[in-house]
């Protein structure tokens, strides 16, 4: 439905960013770690949502001989972070991203993906939730080798850069936007 709304809005599909994403929350214990709605929830936005946009927005992205899918990753998918259900997500998109990539490139689809790092989202900064946020997440931001979180536009240039043409020739990548954060 979301790919044919937007075929009809614009004519056509060339470029699908997959930024929809839950974290759910942390576990504070071991009954926490393996709630089984928890899980469900989180594998159900970030994975469902995941494969049904590739599934029914590819074929369109491929119309014009040069689409472009781009997944939104977290570093998740790189260290342990987050929790059972969040981590298993963010690991699954970093393998569909090569899958992804490599069987659609016949079709001159480029799927890559970005890995933000902490970034000042609503996600890590909820409303209301300032003192929080200034307890748990600015000090973790001091360690991050460029001294701050990063943004949304630092999150959006890398996407803008692997949709356009500069990024013809790349797919099956994972853009880490991290400030360095996983340099240790």
């Amino acid at each position: 439905m979301a790919v044919e709304k937007c075929v009809e809005a614009f004519g056509r599909l060339d470029i699908l960013v997959l930024a929809a994403g839950i974290s759910g929350k942390s576990p504070k214990s071991v009954d926490e770690l393996f709630d089984t709605g928890a899980y469900r929830k989180v594998m159900g936005v970030n994975l469902d949502g995941t494969f049904f946009m590739v599934k029914y927005g590819w074929p369109e992205c491929a119309k014009n001989g040069k689409g472009s899918i781009i997944l939104l990753n977290s570093l998740a998918a790189f260290k342990a972070a987050g929790h059972v259900p969040y981590s298993a997500t963010k690991g699954a998109i970093r393998a569909w991203t090569k899958l992804f990539a490599k069987e659609l490139a016949p079709y001159r689809v480029r799927v890559n993906a970005v890995a933000p790092g902490l970034t000042d989202t609503e996600m890590v900064h909820p409303e209301g939730m300032d003192a929080i946020f200034e307890q748990r997440v600015l000090p973790a931001a001091n360690r991050i080798p460029l001294g701050r979180l990063g943004t949304p536009e630092d999150m959006a240039a890398g996407i803008l850069y692997l949709a356009s043409d500069a990024a013809g020739w790349v797919t099956g990548q994972c853009l880490v936007i991290d400030g360095g954060e996983l340099c240790g």
